[in-house]
């Protein structure tokens, strides 16, 4: 503006320049090294475009969604809609159950509430389910809506009248049974079963009871509600008995109930805190919270007669999580692994629990009966959001061949199909180790199995300050942090790599993950570096946009702040 001062300010502002880039230029001071060669070897099935789903409460799915006669929540429609747009199709399911479920009944005319049943539902929850789902399907866009899976309860042994009674009254709301497919994905037969002795059921009740509950159940269900569709049950839903969760009672359930099954479902923590049971953030990143149960995600997945693994609910610390802990960027670090984990052994779709409050919870709100409260983002939504990216598309989890200092820093491979039967690769890496003196060096060999070796990589990265922090989180520069509609703050930054010395070479810090997009230009085919990206971003960003040039068109379909 004041041009008589243009040339003194010029003078200070080229040394500071110089200065910066000779920081720059400096090595990163890193504690360990990470070297990845890609191998072309798919080590799971497709992943589903809406693996990271939401888990709710029966009572708390109304106030999250918008309880009726109120609108659909807007900005609850913008956070789930966010990974929809990262996973490339589908919107993120909502499972309506936990505790709750086995304490809920059907009560349209307000009578007196039976024994252990806290919560009466009515066709205003149905209105509040159905109007959420309605927003979210738009015929010129897209063939998917939002749907729900539903949990009924289980807590009177050998008499499935509340739930028969339960489902006769929302067969009637979904035009007499013709709308449970357009609203419902499938249905949990009451919530954690294996923990019902002692509770709903006498102490010495066991897995052969709990089957021929399921019988009289099923038998009530199919022979009351005639439009019930077969194969629509999430069967099992256990959390914690090991002889419940093992291959032989697996096998027994779903060789009996396969054809009324949907899936097979599970619910599993890693961690605890019920009854004030102490967890820490070194406990969550341990091998023993993720890593270790691989081995029981693989057993459970292939133990189910061909029906499809789901965690049904899960999060990272049971009994609603704890401060410190669940809701602190340790867990999204956590999260991401988790997920990856599951996919890899085979597992289809993850719940993660909680809301409108509760420490663990991915979104909450201050004021949940206010439409217009602005969402509390939280640490696993970040997770979910990441993940969602990292395998969009239908992409699946690859083989790496990796050596590393730090058996706590994790890496995955992607593999992302292409038209035309090709294949672009990603990596991701969690740096789990907030102990570690500096950051890791990442180095990704060249050629990938494609026969790439050059071009740019691209790097999307999850930080925080720290990973005790609870905000100031971020994913690809942008952040949920004071975003009243739900749509992320701030413009989508990615980093680019350079290929150099037969590698990508670039740093993580520690307590932070990056997803890395390489390139797809075959070796040999000579092309500039701005053609490069084009090639690059026209197979591998079809979708979700890779800089902020190709980003700026991703929210035209969003609930926009001035609607």
């Amino acid at each position: 503006i004041y041009r008589d001062n243009q040339f003194p300010v010029l003078t200070m502002i080229v040394p500071l320049l110089l200065l910066f880039a000779l920081v720059a230029a400096q090595p990163v001071q890193h504690s360990d090294t990470v070297t990845v060669t890609v191998k072309e070897e798919k080590v799971s099935t497709p992943i589903p475009t809406n693996f990271a789903g939401h888990s709710l409460e029966v009572p708390d799915c109304p106030a999250m969604l918008g309880r009726h006669p109120q609108s659909p929540r807007k900005s609850f429609m913008n956070l789930l809609n966010n990974i929809r747009e990262k996973s490339g199709e589908e919107w993120p399911t909502i499972r309506i159950g936990g505790n709750s479920a086995d304490e809920s009944w059907y009560n349209p005319d307000g009578k007196p509430n039976p024994k252990n049943v806290h919560y009466s539902i009515t066709e205003a929850d149905f209105k509040s389910y159905t109007a959420f789902s309605d927003q979210t399907f738009d015929s010129t866009n897209s063939k998917y809506r939002l749907r729900f899976i539903g949990d009924t309860d289980m807590n009177i042994a050998y008499n499935a009248s509340l739930t028969v009674d339960y489902l006769l009254g929302l067969e009637k709301f979904l035009n007499g049974g013709k709308d449970w497919k357009k609203y419902f994905i499938g249905f949990e037969i009451g919530n954690e079963p294996d923990l019902f002795a002692g509770k709903f059921r006498p102490h010495d009740w066991d897995f052969k009871d709990y089957m021929k509950d399921t019988e009289t159940y099923l038998k009530g269900i199919y022979s009351s509600v005639k439009t019930f569709p077969m194969g629509f049950m999430e069967g099992a839903t256990w959390c914690c008995k090991h002889n419940w969760q093992d291959a032989t009672s697996i096998n027994t359930f779903t060789s009996a109930y396969k054809q009324y099954s949907v899936n097979f479902c599970e619910h599993k923590y890693p961690q605890n805190h019920c009854h004030g049971h102490p967890t820490s953030i070194d406990d969550l990143l341990a091998d023993k919270s993720s890593t270790d149960y691989y081995k029981d995600f693989k057993t459970w997945a292939e133990s189910t007669n061909g029906l499809e693994l789901v965690l049904g609910e899960s999060n990272s610390v049971a009994c609603g999580g704890e401060d410190g802990v669940s809701n602190v960027m340790a867990a999204a670090l956590w999260g991401v692994d988790w997920m990856f984990n599951l996919a890899a052994a085979g597992g289809k779709r993850i719940n993660f629990h909680g809301g409108p409050s509760g420490w663990y919870a991915p979104i909450t709100y201050k004021n949940a009966k206010d439409p217009n409260d602005t969402p509390q983002v939280h640490p696993i939504y970040y997770a979910m959001v990441a993940f969602s990216e990292a395998v969009a598309n239908k992409s699946s989890v690859n083989k790496l061949e990796s050596t590393t200092t730090n058996e706590l820093i994790k890496t995955w491979g992607v593999a992302v199909p292409l038209p035309g039967g090709k294949t672009a690769y990603r990596v991701v890496v969690i740096h789990k180790d907030p102990k570690a003196v500096g950051s890791v060096k990442v180095v990704i060999n060249s050629p990938l199995p494609d026969g790439t070796s050059d071009g740019t990589a691209l790097v999307a990265r999850l930080t925080a300050p720290s990973v005790d922090s609870k905000d100031g989180l971020s994913w690809a520069g942008q952040t949920w942090d004071g975003s009243k509609d739900g749509l992320p703050m701030g413009n989508r930054r990615l980093d680019h790599v350079k290929h150099e010395h037969n590698a990508w070479t670039f740093y993580v810090n520690k307590g932070d993950a990056a997803l890395v997009y390489l390139p797809t230009v075959p070796a040999g085919e000579h092309m500039h570096n701005h053609q490069r990206h084009h090639r690059f971003h026209d197979h591998e960003w079809r979708r979700d946009g890779g800089d902020d040039q190709h980003d700026e068109h991703r929210g035209q379909h969003r609930h926009r702040r001035d609607h």
